[in-house]
Protein backbone atom coordinates (compact mmCIF):
# COMPACT_ATOMS: atom_id res chain seq x y z
CA UNK A 1 0.00 0.00 0.00
CA UNK A 2 1.61 3.24 -0.83
CA UNK A 3 1.37 6.35 1.52
CA UNK A 4 -1.42 8.25 -0.27
CA UNK A 5 -3.13 4.94 0.01
CA UNK A 6 -2.34 4.65 3.82
CA UNK A 7 -3.27 8.58 4.07
CA UNK A 8 -6.46 8.29 2.89
CA UNK A 9 -7.36 4.91 4.70
CA UNK A 10 -6.27 6.81 8.19
CA UNK A 11 -8.28 9.47 7.45
CA UNK A 12 -11.03 7.64 7.00
CA UNK A 13 -10.28 5.70 10.17
CA UNK A 14 -9.87 8.74 12.15
CA UNK A 15 -13.55 10.40 10.73
CA UNK A 16 -15.36 6.67 12.27
CA UNK A 17 -13.28 6.28 15.44
CA UNK A 18 -13.55 9.85 17.22
CA UNK A 19 -12.00 8.65 20.27
CA UNK A 20 -8.87 7.60 18.90
CA UNK A 21 -8.18 10.70 17.05
CA UNK A 22 -8.50 13.02 20.17
CA UNK A 23 -6.29 10.77 21.71
CA UNK A 24 -3.86 11.12 19.13
CA UNK A 25 -4.14 15.01 18.70
CA UNK A 26 -3.92 15.43 22.59
CA UNK A 27 -0.88 13.41 23.50
CA UNK A 28 0.64 14.62 20.52
CA UNK A 29 -0.29 18.41 21.34
CA UNK A 30 -1.36 18.94 17.44
CA UNK A 31 -4.36 21.45 19.16
CA UNK A 32 -4.06 25.15 18.02
CA UNK A 33 -4.81 26.66 21.67
CA UNK A 34 -8.36 27.92 21.02
CA UNK A 35 -9.32 24.33 20.12
CA UNK A 36 -8.21 22.51 22.76
CA UNK A 37 -10.87 21.43 25.22
CA UNK A 38 -10.67 21.13 28.60
CA UNK A 39 -12.47 19.64 31.58
CA UNK A 40 -15.21 21.63 33.01
CA UNK A 41 -13.64 21.02 36.68
CA UNK A 42 -10.19 23.01 35.53
CA UNK A 43 -12.33 26.10 35.31
CA UNK A 44 -10.89 26.69 38.81
CA UNK A 45 -7.60 26.63 38.74
CA UNK A 46 -7.78 28.39 35.13
CA UNK A 47 -9.26 31.29 37.13
CA UNK A 48 -8.63 31.08 40.63
CA UNK A 49 -6.72 34.49 40.56
CA UNK A 50 -9.58 36.23 38.20
CA UNK A 51 -12.03 38.92 39.14
CA UNK A 52 -15.55 37.63 39.30
CA UNK A 53 -16.71 40.31 36.63
CA UNK A 54 -13.90 38.91 34.39
CA UNK A 55 -14.88 34.95 34.49
CA UNK A 56 -18.92 36.15 34.30
CA UNK A 57 -17.93 38.18 30.83
CA UNK A 58 -15.99 35.21 29.64
CA UNK A 59 -19.44 33.13 30.22
CA UNK A 60 -21.98 35.78 29.35
CA UNK A 61 -20.00 36.06 25.87
CA UNK A 62 -19.72 32.64 25.23
CA UNK A 63 -22.34 29.65 24.29
CA UNK A 64 -22.75 26.82 24.65
CA UNK A 65 -21.70 24.68 21.54
CA UNK A 66 -24.11 21.72 21.71
CA UNK A 67 -27.58 23.38 22.03
CA UNK A 68 -26.26 27.11 19.93
CA UNK A 69 -27.43 27.12 15.59
CA UNK A 70 -23.90 29.25 15.34
CA UNK A 71 -24.74 29.34 11.27
CA UNK A 72 -28.17 30.79 11.80
CA UNK A 73 -26.60 33.52 14.57
CA UNK A 74 -28.29 31.66 17.22
CA UNK A 75 -26.06 31.07 20.57
CA UNK A 76 -27.28 29.57 23.39
CA UNK A 77 -25.89 30.41 27.11
CA UNK A 78 -22.20 28.85 28.11
CA UNK A 79 -23.64 25.93 30.34
CA UNK A 80 -21.20 25.01 33.20
CA UNK A 81 -22.70 21.31 33.48
CA UNK A 82 -21.57 20.29 30.35
CA UNK A 83 -18.17 17.51 30.43
CA UNK A 84 -15.91 20.37 28.67
CA UNK A 85 -14.94 23.56 27.60
CA UNK A 86 -13.10 25.71 25.09
CA UNK A 87 -12.12 29.06 24.36
CA UNK A 88 -13.56 30.67 21.33
CA UNK A 89 -11.42 32.90 19.44
CA UNK A 90 -11.65 36.03 21.80
CA UNK A 91 -11.37 34.19 24.64
CA UNK A 92 -14.34 33.67 25.62
CA UNK A 93 -15.63 30.14 26.86
CA UNK A 94 -17.73 27.52 25.21
CA UNK A 95 -19.47 24.56 26.68
CA UNK A 96 -20.03 20.93 25.18
CA UNK A 97 -20.03 17.56 26.19
CA UNK A 98 -18.51 16.62 23.15
CA UNK A 99 -14.47 16.95 22.07
CA UNK A 100 -14.66 17.71 17.99
CA UNK A 101 -10.82 17.72 16.66
CA UNK A 102 -12.09 16.71 13.08
CA UNK A 103 -10.29 20.16 11.68
CA UNK A 104 -7.11 18.28 13.15
CA UNK A 105 -7.40 14.76 10.94
CA UNK A 106 -4.74 15.99 9.15
CA UNK A 107 -2.26 16.60 11.30
CA UNK A 108 -2.57 13.10 13.40
CA UNK A 109 -2.76 10.98 10.09
CA UNK A 110 0.72 13.17 9.17
CA UNK A 111 1.86 12.26 13.10
CA UNK A 112 0.89 8.73 12.35
CA UNK A 113 2.80 8.52 9.19
CA UNK A 114 5.80 10.11 10.24
CA UNK A 115 5.60 7.90 13.46
CA UNK A 116 4.23 4.35 12.52
CA UNK A 117 5.09 2.67 16.16
CA UNK A 118 4.00 5.31 18.41
CA UNK A 119 0.54 3.77 18.15
CA UNK A 120 1.31 0.14 17.52
CA UNK A 121 -0.60 -1.93 19.21
CA UNK A 122 -2.35 0.80 21.47
CA UNK A 123 -5.74 1.01 18.92
CA UNK A 124 -7.42 -2.08 18.09
CA UNK A 125 -6.53 -4.97 14.81
CA UNK A 126 -7.85 -2.51 11.43
CA UNK A 127 -5.32 0.34 12.77
CA UNK A 128 -2.73 -1.98 13.34
CA UNK A 129 -3.34 -3.53 9.82
CA UNK A 130 -3.19 0.23 8.21
CA UNK A 131 -0.22 1.16 9.85
CA UNK A 132 1.63 -2.13 9.80
CA UNK A 133 3.48 -1.43 5.95
CA UNK A 134 4.54 1.91 7.65
CA UNK A 135 6.02 -0.19 10.38
CA UNK A 136 7.66 -2.29 8.52
CA UNK A 137 9.28 0.25 5.85
CA UNK A 138 10.47 1.82 9.16
CA UNK A 139 12.19 -1.42 10.18
CA UNK A 140 13.82 -2.18 6.68
CA UNK A 141 15.44 1.33 7.02
CA UNK A 142 16.55 1.01 10.69
CA UNK A 143 17.78 -2.33 9.37
CA UNK A 144 19.99 -1.04 6.16
CA UNK A 145 21.44 1.49 8.62
CA UNK A 146 22.47 -0.64 10.92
Amino acid sequence: MQTDQIEETLKKYFKENEDNLIRVCEEQDLINSDDQYYEMYMLDEFYQDTKPLELLQRTFYGYDADTSNIDEGKYSEFNPNRDYFKYNGYGNLVSTDFKDYSDYIQEAVDFVINNPSEYEGEFDEEFNNIIKPLIEEQDEVLNDWI
